[in-house]
């Protein structure tokens, strides 16, 4: 009553990244007991403590179990979560991997539950996959050396790739066995019919409330994330420990977000594509180049 509606419209401003990014800039707070300094905060659930940065002295605490006002806060978020990365997954498929046919988690879960057997390949990196997987989940290589068992197996109803989020290496996987399968004395229309782009990756995976094993097969709430920005994927308030690795990868990753920037930053792109690639270990360029040609890009 009696408050100004535009002055106060021009006045009231959302305070961006909130407390994570008052952290990130490496500012105090205060305890509102004693009015002093701390470098404690309460980051709620595990997920959002991930968010914070690390090696800056802050002491993080947890909520012991979610009170029920929590909740619903955590549940809209996640939902929002799942919905852009399903739509990122959705465009990326669309743009880079038309032929390669998606299945959702929950798909793949009920095709197995049917009795049909139902692989999956892990083509994340070695250290993503130490940290966690799919219970079950083949390495690229491991599934490769038996790629025409698996393939011809009429018990096998899916072969399921998976990344991060279900886009890049997953589709580019794809679309490389595909490619070769002639080379390697497999079926083409058997594989193309089998084989199944997860689509949200990993993130999905949890999403829809399916569990992880280590690399010694044990249960585990921990996942290698990625990068940050994969991290703002996975849900929240499952009780994941999300871990994320600065800088870039060793996989196609870095060299098909090139291509983007070459749209939006034209005359920065040639640049920016030789010092990704100056990252690159001759191997994965080599294979990473030849992904590419099969793709039909024209530079």
């Amino acid at each position: 009553a009696g408050v100004d509606h535009f002055l106060l419209a021009e006045r009231l401003v959302v305070f961006e990244g909130g407390l994570v990014s008052w952290a990130h800039a490496g500012m105090d707070f205060v305890d509102p007991t004693t009015g002093r300094s701390t470098r404690k905060v309460h980051a709620w659930c595990r997920e959002i403590a991930n968010m914070f940065p690390v090696g800056m002295g802050y002491e993080l605490l947890l909520s012991e179990g979610l009170d029920s006002s929590s909740r619903p806060f955590l549940q809209c978020e996640s939902e929002r979560r799942l919905a852009t990365l399903m739509g990122r997954a959705a465009r990326g498929r669309l743009q880079w991997f038309p032929s390669v046919l998606p299945v959702t988690a929950p798909e793949a879960v009920e095709s197995a539950a049917g009795g049909a057997r139902v692989i999956f390949v892990d083509v994340r990196t070695a250290k993503e996959r130490e940290v966690s997987t799919i219970p079950g989940a083949l390495r690229p290589e491991d599934f490769v050396m038996q790629a025409n068992q698996h393939v011809e197996d009429t018990n096998v109803s899916l072969i399921v790739v998976f990344g991060t989020a279900g886009v890049k290496r997953a589709g580019g996987w794809c679309i490389h066995m595909m490619n070769t399968a002639a080379f390697r004395g497999l079926d083409s229309e058997l594989l193309r019919k089998k084989l199944r782009n997860l689509e949200g990756g990993l993130a999905a995976w949890l999403h829809a409330g399916m569990g992880l094993v280590d690399g010694t097969g044990a249960v585990t709430r921990r996942v290698h994330a990625l990068s940050p920005d994969s991290a703002l994927s996975f849900p929240l308030g499952m009780d994941l420990e999300l871990l994320v690795e600065h800088g870039q990868t060793s996989t196609a990753v870095p060299f098909i977000d090139s291509q983007a920037a070459a749209i939006l930053a034209p005359v920065n792109a040639e640049r920016y594509v030789r010092s990704l690639l100056r990252d690159i270990p001759k191997e994965s360029l080599i294979d990473i180049l030849q992904a590419s040609a099969a793709r039909g890009y024209e530079d």
